[in-house]
């Protein structure tokens, strides 16, 4: 028995064994940055009726039955599935468990409780991290343990501090790289620095704003502690019911703030998403201006119709994906707002401040937030249905026109006749996923003017209660701006019911029974 507590002493306080070295086969990984996304069987059995459903010919919503296989409801997490980073979605911050020495030139040598900033997961359990320094490379997942915001808020805020520290290093390297091609002439090693700078401003930009979120998140965290030691010192004085009340109210106050601060941090992954399929947009507007621009150069007969018939594509794909983001950040903006308010009313709570703060000003002004951060929290979920269906259009796009010129290549008959069936196939798909996208692009552009309106029609409600000069002429524009409302309200409902033929389920409806999750 002694011997197998000493060797089980003796294997904890060694670090692990490192997984097989199969990340350097996964190229692909460090050049496109792809992602390693674990797809859930209920959802790939999802995709997969769809696809059958199209090839049927029955369109692919229409036969698709009730939302009787998709993830309603999940389980609570625990502890230690928190802290795994194999569970984690890229990209989420880390912390070094044990030192690891680098045996190969992509891999990242570790010190032990280094923060890390990890990008990319492969399939053989090595990750793609990013450290203070700005250095990137590939550690094995086993060496590393994730910093989850639920469970340390600090050490996650610290975690995007040095985030930001890494890239803006990177930076600085990247703009003396500049210096030096551009005194040699080097006009291709300059477009790729140039692209590079671009992609590491939009990660610092992103980077800044998980700081920010992160903040607060830390501020919330701080606030509940102390609501926590009120709560029991209240209690052990249990003379005075008053001020238990009192505590319990301050507490309950610091819970929504610490679960409206994890919303903020979670809208973030939106943004992301939505800033790396804006810049995909832009190179695949850049790649068809040039195309247009070496067709009109070879064929004398190509016109500026034609030109712009290969560029309106990409111009349009890059438009949806602009409207897109702006649609996650003022989503996030109006969760920010309402954190604001929600930090008035704790600073209300504590004795020291609770002169100085208009509590009434305060929850007016969080429920108004509430209110505008319900419909756009609607609408951003809208906007990345619509941003993975236009990217399933552009794909399926791109194929029909590689299977088109196949097709006048190709010389057997019985090829012709597969590649046909293909086409025939691949168009179903890309109206099935075109139909998505604009009853996904209707909807959220109702409820962005839904939203809209309710701020003008609060802002006008206070002039017309006299608090400005502006008393009497401001009645009649508030009757105005509230018929405007009703109106966006009915083009809500009308969308929401196209959207509802097309993917099976209202949002809104849901929304009302309180189904729509965080």
């Amino acid at each position: 028995a002694l011997v197998r507590i000493s060797t089980a002493l003796w294997k904890t306080s060694m670090p692990p064994k490192v997984p097989a070295r199969r990340h350097r086969r996964f190229k692909s990984f460090l050049e496109n940055k792809i992602r390693h996304v674990r797809v859930n069987s209920k959802l790939a059995f999802y995709e997969k009726f769809q696809a059958q459903a199209s090839k049927d010919g029955k369109g692919v919503i229409s036969s698709l039955p009730k939302r009787n296989f998709v993830i309603t409801s999940r389980k609570k997490k625990t502890k230690s599935q928190l802290r795994d980073p194999i569970r984690a979605r890229c990209p989420f911050y880390a912390r070094a468990l044990f030192d690891f020495p680098t045996k190969h030139e992509e891999e990242m040598s570790l010190m032990k409780d280094a923060l890390l900033c990890v990008r990319i997961v492969s399939p053989s359990k090595w990750c793609l991290a990013q450290d203070e320094e700005g250095n990137e490379g590939w550690v094995p997942i086993n060496y590393i343990e994730r910093v989850h915001p639920k469970l340390d808020a600090n050490l996650a805020f610290k975690c995007a501090e040095a985030e930001v520290l890494g890239i803006e290093k990177q930076i600085d390297r990247v703009n003396q790289d500049l210096k030096i091609a551009k005194k040699s002439g080097d006009g291709t090693a300059l477009q790729k620095l140039e692209a590079q700078l671009k992609d590491l401003l939009t990660n610092k930009a992103l980077a800044s704003s998980r700081v920010m979120a992160l903040g607060i998140m830390t501020t919330a965290v701080s606030s509940q502690e102390r609501a926590r030691l009120e709560v029991e010192k209240a209690k052990k004085d249990a003379k005075n019911e008053e001020l238990v009340a009192k505590a319990e109210a301050w507490l309950s106050d610091a819970d929504e703030s610490v679960k409206e601060a994890l919303e903020i941090v979670a809208s973030g992954k939106g943004i992301a998403q939505a800033a790396s399929a804006v810049s995909r947009a832009e190179k695949a507007a850049l790649e068809a201006v040039n195309a247009a621009k070496e067709a009109v150069r070879e064929s004398k007969a190509t016109t500026g119709k034609d030109k712009q018939l290969l560029v309106k594509k990409a111009e349009k794909r890059l438009e949806h994906a602009r409207g897109i983001l702006l649609t996650l950040k003022r989503y996030k903006e109006a969760l920010v707002e309402r954190q604001e308010a929600t930090q008035l009313i704790l600073k209300h709570h504590e004795k020291n401040n609770s002169g100085q703060i208009d509590i009434k000003v305060a929850v007016a002004r969080k429920k108004d937030a509430n209110e505008r951060a319900s419909i756009l929290k609607i609408a951003a979920a809208r906007a990345l249905e619509e941003m993975s269906a236009s990217e399933e259009v552009f794909k399926i796009s791109k194929t029909i026109t590689a299977l088109e010129n196949k097709l006048a290549k190709a010389a057997n008959k019985e090829e012709k006749s597969e590649i046909e069936t293909e086409i025939i196939s691949q168009k179903k798909q890309l109206a099935s996923a075109q139909q998505r996208a604009d009853a996904a692009e209707r909807l959220r552009d109702a409820l962005e003017k839904q939203a809209k309106a309710v701020v003008s029609v609060k802002e006008i409600s206070i002039a017309a209660e006299g608090k400005t000069p502006k008393g009497e002429t401001s009645t009649e524009e508030l009757i105005q701006r509230r018929r405007h409302l009703e109106e966006c309200v009915g083009a809500t409902k009308k969308a929401a019911y196209e959207y509802e033929k097309v993917f099976g389920f209202n949002p809104l409806k849901e929304k009302e029974a309180g189904k729509e999750g965080g």
